[in-house]
């Protein structure tokens, strides 16, 4: 089995132990096209991934783009409940 393992710029990820992105790897390689994916992890502290999948042909695998979307998922979230102390 390989490692699938992201590295940021705060922490490194280790998408192994992930069963949703085994799942996202066997499907793109199988059905070809492109697949999104959207982890939270919670250990040690909350991150927020999205994925996309991309496959490169029957016999060539996939390629997975990973970002930390933590930071954007919070601004988003404080831009709803201020909307929302507002009405």
């Amino acid at each position: 089995q390989k490692s699938a393992v992201i590295r940021t710029a705060q922490r490194e990820f280790d998408l192994v132990r992930e069963p949703r992105v085994g799942d996202l790897l066997r499907e793109v390689a199988t059905d070809g096209g492109e697949k999104q994916l959207r982890i939270e992890r919670l250990d040690p502290i909350r991150r927020t991934l999205a994925l996309a999948a991309t496959s490169l042909g029957p016999t060539e695998g996939v390629v997975v783009v990973a970002r930390d979307i933590t930071e954007s998922e919070r601004l988003n979230q404080m831009r709803r409940e201020d909307r929302k102390s507002v009405v």
